[in-house]
């Protein structure tokens, strides 16, 4: 059960971090809607570019944490058919 537990321990670490993530998206997507600075607003898509870069990437480890826990599960409790 340690793996498994490491495992259950790392995706909520990194859903936090998709949380935060997820929240300084929509924030750029505020100052990319509100903001008066063209400045700030380029600044804005620039910073919301590269955050969806970071969220996928995280999303795709969070898949494969995901994957990797199946496999775990799947050797400490066979699937019945």
């Amino acid at each position: 059960m340690g793996e498994e537990a490491e495992l259950i321990r790392e995706l909520r670490r990194l859903y936090d971090e998709y949380q935060a993530l997820n929240h300084r998206i929509t924030e750029a997507g505020h100052r990319q809607r509100f903001s008066r600075d063209p400045a700030d607003t380029d600044r804005a898509l620039k910073d919301e570019q590269r955050l969806l870069v970071e969220i996928d990437r995280l999303m795709t480890r969070m898949r494969a944490i995901e994957g990797h826990l199946m496999a775990v599960r799947r050797k400490v409790r066979p699937v019945l058919h």
